[in-house]
């Protein structure tokens, strides 16, 4: 068992190291906030698991576990953000995620600023048990940590339910989730600490879901070449556009009938759709406007997202293709790729939207 949470530790101190300095992510934010995560948790395991046995070497690190999980769900609140919208604008407001663990650290001041002696006997005294003044400090940690759990919840949902977008396989909101999910069921169990008593069972169960989630974390890193799919970052100024559009004028109607007929005349007569990497900043660029301003003409026009409105010039480019016999060479697979889709998923969801039909069946219906 001791090798298993070593190995844990390792783990989540490689994958911290990894995401903290590790550049090749289009969501750097997100990974840098899943980074000091985990070396939140690598820390706190660590301590665990070497201090029990030399706390009388090192007194000052005596219950300095019990502050970190304070920092865990603020952590998760900004990893999950971030992951979900690419970008956080720092703010005065975000101090308040500090509040728990400012007053953690004012519950356990008496305990810190205590001697070495005092520190040790109150820790043999109390070692497998939860000590009745610290009784405070967990139903602190419980509360912060479901309020943010929340919190974070409410972040994605909210996003799913804004954004009618297909990003590669729901890439975004399945990480999002499944995370929250391995979180909520730690709380839980770190919660039970408090309701059932401060056991050895207790504590071996919450450190055992932690390691459990790390090398399910090194699973998916592994196998994917990137953990994070890419998703433009300018989808967060679409939902604020879409969520917050104002009613056009019959003025403002027409200048966006306009504005939506110049941008689909420049898509398609350019082939720009067929750029794998396309993006709103990129097509701001050609037509000279605003991405807010053409994120608010497409969402109220014809109540698209930007990425609803390539895809659909991708997808009769497809529909082009197989009509003509000189493609019949070619996969259903390629010729997505050759028509800009980065993913088969991407392909045949955004297909099936568009002519209601999976790619396989609008091509045997033309060869009948």
């Amino acid at each position: 068992m001791k090798a298993f949470f070593l190995g844990g530790i390792i783990q989540a101190l490689l994958l911290a190291f990894y995401f903290l300095f590790n550049k090749s992510s289009k969501n750097v934010v997100a990974q840098r906030w899943l980074g000091i995560l985990l070396l939140l948790i690598a820390t706190t395991m660590a301590l665990n698991y070497f201090l029990p046995d030399n706390y009388k070497q090192f007194p000052h690190l005596i219950r300095v576990w019990e502050l970190l999980p304070l920092l865990y769900a603020p952590t998760i609140f900004l990893y999950i953000y971030a992951l979900l919208y690419g970008n956080i604008h720092y703010s005065k407001k975000y101090f308040l995620l500090l509040v728990p663990f400012i007053l953690g650290i004012l519950i356990l001041f008496p305990f810190l600023t205590s001697s070495s002696v005092v520190k040790i006997q109150q820790y043999e005294l109390t070692e497998n048990r939860i000590p009745e003044n610290f009784y405070l400090l967990f139903w602190l940690k419980s509360i912060n940590g479901l309020v943010m759990i929340l919190a974070s919840f409410y972040a994605v949902f909210k996003y799913k339910k804004d954004v009618k977008l297909v990003f590669a396989d729901n890439a975004v909101n399945k990480w999002g989730i499944y995370s929250l999910i391995a979180f909520l069921l730690l709380w839980i169990v770190g919660t039970g600490r408090i309701l059932f008593g401060f056991s050895e069972m207790i504590s071996k169960m919450v450190f055992m879901i932690l390691i459990i989630s790390i090398y399910v974390l090194t699973y998916f890193t592994l196998k994917q070449t990137q953990v994070f799919r890419e998703t433009d970052l300018q989808v967060l100024e679409e939902i604020e556009t879409k969520i917050n559009k104002p009613k056009l004028s019959l003025i403002e109607k027409e200048e966006a009938k306009s504005i939506y007929s110049n941008l689909s005349n420049i898509v398609k007569e350019e082939k720009l759709f067929l750029d794998k990497n396309f993006n709103l900043q990129k097509l701001t660029q050609i037509c000279n406007c605003k991405s807010s301003v053409v994120s608010n003409v497409l969402n109220n026009h014809n109540n698209q997202n930007f990425y609803g409105f390539i895809n659909e010039f991708r997808v009769n480019e497809v529909c082009e293709m197989l009509k003509n016999n000189e493609n019949a060479h070619l996969t259903l697979d390629a010729i997505g790729e050759l028509c800009g889709f980065k993913s088969k998923s991407t392909f045949y969801q955004s297909f099936k939207e568009v002519t209601g039909k999976t790619p396989m069946q609008y091509k045997k219906e033309l060869n009948k």
